[in-house]
């Protein structure tokens, strides 16, 4: 594969241990199967040898360091769909805020609705909510949305890689990113 998604290892603010025992799965899977010293008995009885993904992409509640904003406009249905899946653990999300809401001595309607109603209503809400102001904040357009990441490829031989690369023969040449992230093939 060239590209790898995940939660970020180091994200801030999640709450969910799964989400954070996948991101540090994923982490030390990428750093394991690209350096020869681990495993080595793969290699000889079957055949295996080291191999890099190129590019990580992390994504989360709240990144330290995003560098990179995707534009996700046409695929925000998918988006809602894909999460409106996840019924069992979207009603006890709203469980939850529903329960802090209470404490706080407040009613949220919407919350109310979904608990009882059509989850999909509220999750593309709160979706289009914060993909609107992610692209309004990188300047994608009113009628856009984005969704942050966190794009880890080459580190701090970036710029060495993009100046002194050169495309092996017969291969797909892959989009050329900035040092900063940014698709520049648009």
């Amino acid at each position: 594969p060239y590209a790898v998604f995940s939660f970020d290892p180091f994200g801030v603010h999640e709450g969910n241990m799964d989400h954070i025992a996948v991101a540090q799965a994923v982490e030390e899977a990428y750093w394991v199967s690209c350096f020869d010293l681990h495993y080595p008995e793969h290699f000889d009885e079957e055949g295996v040898t080291p191999f890099s993904v190129c590019e990580r992409w992390y994504y989360g509640r709240s990144l330290p360091a995003a560098n990179h904003v995707e534009d996700v406009t046409d695929f925000m249905e998918t988006a809602i769909d894909a999460l409106c899946a996840h019924e069992l653990m979207m009603r006890n999300m709203i469980e939850q805020l529903r329960l802090q809401a209470d404490t706080w001595g407040r009613r949220i309607p919407s919350l109310e609705d979904a608990a009882v109603n059509d989850l999909r209503p509220l999750i593309s809400k709160f979706l289009h909510g914060r993909a609107t102001v992610v692209a309004a904040n990188k300047g994608l357009g009113e009628d856009r949305r984005g969704e942050s990441f966190r794009l880890e490829r080459f580190g701090d031989f970036e710029q060495m890689f993009q100046s002194e690369g050169e495309l092996i023969e017969g291969r797909e040449p892959a989009p050329k990113r900035d040092v900063f992230g940014e698709d520049t093939t648009a």
